[in-house]
Formats: structure tokens, sequence, C-alpha cells
């Protein structure tokens, strides 16, 4: 048996260019926001080359989409795609070209006309369940890392930045409260000594089942590299 730390900074993104925020967002220019995970994990050998490991991370991640607007108008809600629950009333999210090609939108602009950076942050409970393959064991082990993961979701937060100030608009309404995903990575094991040991693990993990409807073509990855201080029993 060991128990250890882990802590990783995260980078989150799509293999697909859609937006899971509003279809009309696809073409946007998106990025992936620079995130963290951290947690426990526990490690179990089942044999000289497998041992299995769990754990519990707190994982937060985020993206945002450039160049959008925010109208305030209720006439406009109508037959919009946009995923979003907020408590503004008559929000509605666009891409600047294409308001400021729409007539319509452009005479019924209210006071509360944001234009800027889209947000979005999600917050996860991640239960890992993996299998370790040992290649390497000698002061420094080599391993290759394959499982899943479990998602529960704790936050759910959309907003908009413009001119340096955040606001907040609600949460994205289309988040499955649980998903999963599929996990492949390698793993290095430096002892310390013949119970202390640093571990280093560069992992990829491929969510599915994240959306309940509208994707929009988002297909969501993340990258991770974690670190830790384990003890062996």
């Amino acid at each position: 048996w060991s128990v250890g730390s882990t802590v990783a900074p995260v980078y989150y993104n799509s293999f697909g260019n859609g937006s899971p925020i509003d279809p009309a967002l696809a073409n946007n220019n998106k990025n992936g926001d620079g995130s963290i995970s951290y947690g426990l994990k526990v490690n179990y050998k089942l044999s000289d080359k497998f041992s299995l490991q769990s754990g519990i991370n707190n994982l937060e991640l985020g993206y945002t989409t450039e160049n959008v607007t925010t109208l305030v108008s209720s006439s406009l809600l109508a037959g919009t795609n946009t995923n979003i629950e907020t408590n503004v009333n008559g929000v509605v999210i666009a891409a600047v070209s294409t308001v400021s090609q729409n007539s319509d939108a452009l005479s019924q602009r209210a006071s509360f006309d944001l234009s800027g950076s889209l947000g979005q942050s999600l917050s996860y409970v991640e239960i890992p369940l993996e299998i370790k393959y040992n290649m390497l064991q000698k002061k420094l082990g080599v391993n290759v890392i394959g499982g899943i993961s479990t998602y529960f979701l704790y936050q759910n937060k959309v907003s908009i930045t413009t001119f340096g100030k955040t606001t907040t608009l609600g949460e994205a309404s289309n988040i499955n409260a649980m998903n999963f995903s599929g996990n492949l990575g390698l793993d290095f094991d430096y002892n310390i000594s013949k119970k202390l040991y640093i571990n280093v693990s560069p992992m990829f993990k491929y969510q599915f089942n994240t959306f309940s409807k509208n994707a929009g073509g988002f297909k969501p990855y993340y990258l991770g590299i974690y670190t830790g201080v384990n003890f062996r029993f």
C-alpha cells in the first residue's frame, strides 16, 4: 500500500470548434484556461507489474470565448439556443460580428450591453480508478497508466469580462451533474527511501457525457502534470 498527495496544473480544451454555450459562438476564438487539480490518492500493489490506484481530487476547469456581446432584450430571446440560466432578464449571447450585422439587434440594445470575453468555469470532485503497469523499477520507476474517472459537478458559472470587469451571468443549463473520462498517461516514481517516493504523472483525460444537450460539437479534454509525495506501508 501507499498513500500520497497530488497536485497538478491542468489545461482544458476541446477537439471540436463548437460551443456548448451557444451554436452562434462556434467560430469564435476559444482559449483553455490554466486551472488546477489537487487531492489524495491510494495505491495498492497487485503484483510485481500491476498496481491499482484511486483517490479523490478537487478539479477546476475553465475556458474563454473571445469577441462575445451580451444584450439585454426580452424580444431577442425568442428562438435563441443559448444554454445559460441567468437571473439577468433577457440575456442574449451572440458573436460580435453577428450583432453588428443584425439591424434588429442593434435597434434593441439596452443599457446593459457588454462586449468582451465569455468565461465558463466548472468545478468537480473527481474519483479516478486506474491501473498502473510497471515497465522499469529501479531508483526511478517508469509506469504506464490507464483508467477512468467519475466527476461530480458542484460549481458551474458563466461570466463575461469587459473593460477589466467581470460580471456573473449565471450558469450553463446543459452540464450533467455527473460525467466521466478515459485516462491515459505515464508515471515516474523516484525513490527517496524505502518508505518515501516522489511521483510525477503527465496525464491526458478525455471527458464524455459532460453535456445533457446541445454540446455544439464541443469535445472536452484536459492535460495535467500530477506531482506528489507518497508514503509506502
